[in-house]
């Protein structure tokens, strides 16, 4: 295995990780603000009954399971992790465009199903990146490790380029002078 196969495999593997990491976020987000919302809109709440706060809560479980997995599927693309350009080591993983827009389309249909109950937001929903610990993981932790592990990817990659171009000017010249 080259140093290009182990730096992808290390990058694809802590995408991996965050992929996962903000899916099992998301979950947690949508219903945590969904309680919140409920709580705070005493006017809606207090106009359901205990099926109507049951059906809200079933709602809200079927939304963070499909929004959950939406975000898995999207960020489960090794192309998207290997695709990144290397960020400052404490720049945010929301410097890949393909996350931001991802968690932006959840909190955006996460807006959308509060105004469905009655629940809306007053400005545009947003998604606030986890800072704590998610089953044993740190975001801020792993997106370190990401932007590290592509500038090293990167440098192999382009090593690797520079490899090949030698070999192939080097082949050239050998077929000029046997010619």
């Amino acid at each position: 295995m080259d140093d290009t196969a182990i730096w992808a495999a290390k990058v694809t593997d802590v995408g991996q990780r965050i992929a996962t990491l903000l899916a099992s976020d998301l979950r947690a987000f949508a219903t945590g603000e969904v309680k919140r919302r409920f709580v705070e809109t005493p006017a809606v709440a207090d106009g359901l009954d205990d099926a109507g706060v049951q059906a809200l809560k079933q709602s809200t479980a079927e939304f963070a399971d499909r929004a959950s997995a939406r975000l898995a599927e999207v960020l489960g693309d090794e192309g998207l992790w290997l695709g990144a350009q290397p960020a400052a080591a404490d720049a945010p993983i929301t410097a890949i465009a393909t996350v931001e827009q991802a968690l932006q389309r959840a909190a955006d249909d996460l807006g959308e199903l509060l105004e469905r109950h009655g629940l809306g937001p007053d400005a545009p929903l947003t998604y606030r990146l986890p800072m704590r610990f998610i089953d044993g993981e740190n975001l801020a932790s792993l997106t370190r490790s990401l932007w590290k592990n592509l500038a090293r990817y990167r440098a192999a990659c382009a090593a690797t380029d520079e490899a090949r171009a030698a070999s192939s000017r080097a082949s050239r010249a050998r077929r000029w002078d046997d010619a």
